[in-house]
């Protein structure tokens, strides 16, 4: 487990490892009331991900929002 610091006191972010596939996971959580912004790089620049929780896909910017109290657990899908 890696804790990965974001520089914002309200959003919490680590790295877990599956020891069996080696395989990543981030979880990014929202403890602000506010929709919030994570930058790319606490997964990967330009990276395709997988939430984990909804199975939504889609590609990190730059700049990525996480809405308020919420919670992403992402798995890089890049090919």
């Amino acid at each position: 487990l890696e804790y990965i610091d974001t520089h914002n006191p309200l959003l919490l972010a680590f790295k877990k490892t599956d020891v069996n596939t080696g395989k990543n996971v981030w979880v990014i959580a929202n403890f602000s009331h506010y929709d919030t912004i994570f930058p790319d790089w606490i997964v990967g620049f330009n990276r395709k991900v997988k939430n984990l929780l909804n199975d939504e896909t889609f590609n990190l910017l730059k700049d990525n929002y996480i809405g308020s109290y919420s919670v992403l657990w992402l798995q890089d899908i890049t090919e």
